[in-house]
């Protein structure tokens, strides 16, 4: 007896740095996994439409698939728990940038075309901004049958959808999530970090080049009509000489920059962010000077941000295509009704 007791505490001390290794490798283990399940689970794949311009990235895990509608793109996560697996599209719909739709009235259109799916159920409705874009944000709920064949057991789904709808210069954008109502709230997340990498076609931010003349909000842009065109350098200083009432311009000396990097004339963007809320358009408006002018509702008052923004010459060739006549109104207007009074 005595022996089996004082054997009792030599045999735990001899074994203890054993256990005590196991364990440590056991975690070491499920460190690395984690780590390595993280890694698998943040990476993404970058997608640009080919034809509308705009860019994402999605998770690398989901899979592109079919879809019997025109859409630019469809993935699926084929993990989710579900026989219906959650979805994300992209639509892209061509506009009039001459009359272009309200996002209200956008979003009334997809209430009516969603009406026809099996329990449809409008939620909720907000407005956001995606890339610096107004946005509306559209929360709704239906039911699906994932598997519709006989003798096949898969019950009906409910499925929670969330879209955003954004109007650009000639386009409108879809982005919707689709996804059990069990994994809706994880989804979203991801729906989220993916609407962060989206890039809207001619959308102008801070963030888009170095040469940013000054720096421009995403809630300046959200409220502002941006006017843009791509021209040579020695237009773009013209163009900053007639609108140098905008406050801390500084377009010569970026365009100059500009200059010296391609070493040679480059393409470069002149985008009048032209605040003037619709009261303020249909009113008179002091201008910077002072004095009071009337400004035509669709160009404003030139006293927000003008950034010179390098991009390449094939992407400029098709914004400047679109709204080229829109900058020259907005720089004769300006230089007729403002440079002249200064």
């Amino acid at each position: 007896m005595i022996a089996n007791s004082n054997q009792g505490p030599i045999y735990r001390l001899r074994t203890a740095p054993k256990d005590i290794g196991v364990v440590l490798i056991l975690a070491t283990a499920l460190v690395l996994g984690w780590l390595l399940y993280q890694q698998t689970t943040s990476r993404t794949i970058a997608f640009t439409d080919a034809v509308s311009g705009v860019s994402l990235s999605y998770p690398a895990t989901w899979i592109g698939v079919d879809s019997l509608q025109d859409v630019a793109l469809k993935v699926q996560d084929p993990t989710a728990d579900s026989a219906f697996k959650t979805s994300f599209v992209l639509e892209t719909r061509p506009l009039d940038p001459a009359s272009p739709p309200t996002l209200q009235t956008l979003l009334d259109r997809r209430v009516e075309e969603r009406g026809q799916l099996t329990a449809y159920h409008f939620i909720t409705e907000r407005e956001a901004t995606v890339d610096g874009a107004r946005a509306i944000v559209s929360d709704y709920a239906y039911v699906v049958q994932p598997i519709d064949e006989p003798r096949r057991v898969a019950l009906p789904v409910v499925v929670q959808a969330r879209e955003y709808i954004v109007v650009a210069t000639d386009s409108s954008y879809y982005f919707t999530l689709a996804a059990p109502e069990h994994e809706f709230a994880d989804a979203n997340r991801r729906f989220e970090e993916l609407l962060r990498s989206v890039r809207l076609p001619g959308t102008v931010t801070s963030k888009s080049s170095p040469l940013a003349c000054h720096q421009v909000d995403s809630r300046s842009v959200a409220r502002s009509t941006v006017v843009s065109t791509h021209i040579s350098t020695q237009l773009a200083s013209q163009t900053c000489s007639a609108c140098r009432v905008v406050p801390e311009w500084r377009c010569a000396k970026a365009v100059a920059s500009a200059s010296a990097a391609a070493r040679g004339p480059s393409i470069v963007t002149v985008s009048c962010c032209i605040a003037c809320s619709r009261r303020a358009a249909a009113s008179s408006t002091a201008s910077p000077t002072g004095t009071r002018s009337r400004w035509p509702a669709s160009i404003g008052w030139c006293g927000a941000p003008v950034c010179c923004v390098s991009l390449p010459p094939g992407r400029a060739t098709r914004m400047a295509s679109v709204i080229s006549g829109q900058l020259e109104l907005a720089v004769d207007y300006v230089h007729t009704n403002l440079v002249t009074e200064i």
